[in-house]
């Protein structure tokens, strides 16, 4: 199944806090045809994070549906390509894992 009719068939919902203890709003999207969900800060990372359960879930062959929560977003400035021995994008990305 590609992405976009996993979208389609995704039901969304906007919790606002103080529901169930939110400290923040936040969005979930759901299959229900496996039981895979996607939560998210926004509409667009809860799509996103509903679309890796999925995919994890169809390349185990699952029969439970996982639950994929926001992962940590860390604003790293890639800089300019050939400046401080970078290259280019591959280099940088090399470099963040290494940071990690």
């Amino acid at each position: 199944m590609d992405d976009r009719s996993l979208r389609d068939r995704a039901v969304t919902t906007h919790w606002e806090p103080p529901v169930h203890g939110l400290e923040r709003a936040m969005w979930t999207a759901r299959d229900p045809e496996t039981g895979c969900t996607g939560i998210g800060k926004v509409e667009a990372e809860a799509y996103g994070n509903l679309a890796a359960a999925f995919h994890l879930y169809e390349e185990e062959g699952s029969s439970v549906g996982y639950t994929k929560y926001p992962g940590t977003l860390r604003r790293k400035p890639m800089g300019d390509p050939g400046r401080g021995g970078k290259t280019g994008l591959i280099d940088w990305l090399a470099d963040a894992f290494r940071r990690e």
